[in-house]
């Protein structure tokens, strides 16, 4: 399952996906957690100064999955999240994170000031930059 979570953000959060209304509650930390991967990727893609930290992703996904199994979650449920991703929640807080951050989608290094600042800070989303 190792980053499927994050792969659906990403594909929600840039509009590549038809929003669709969350069928069934989805756990907030897996949302944010797969936020913060998602905006990362994109950081990395959009920055050259980064890179996508992808075993730290894979090992916090890992990390995840134990919690949500202790918490009585099976891995059929966690597949069923996948397909119950709030879709237009991702968009929306995609588009508030690029608009907050003053984000240059159309510069060819318009992610690494707010890179640089999730990068210095080890926030949820800095965690999983590298500085090249």
């Amino acid at each position: 399952m190792v980053g499927k979570f994050a792969s659906v953000i990403l594909i929600a959060a840039t509009g590549l996906a038809t929003p669709v209304a969350a069928k069934e509650v989805f756990p907030p930390e897996v949302f944010n957690w797969a936020m913060d991967r998602a905006i990362a990727q994109q950081i990395a893609k959009g920055c050259r100064e980064f890179r996508f930290d992808k075993v730290k992703a894979d090992r916090t996904e890992k990390d995840l999955e134990a919690s949500l199994k202790g918490r009585g979650y099976s891995t059929s449920d966690m597949y069923r999240m996948l397909d119950n991703v709030p879709k237009k929640q991702a968009q929306d807080e995609f588009l508030k994170y690029v608009q907050t951050n003053n984000i240059d989608m159309t510069a060819r290094d318009g992610f690494c000031p707010v890179g640089q600042k999730e990068y210095a800070a080890q926030s949820g989303i800095g965690r999983f930059l590298k500085a090249k």
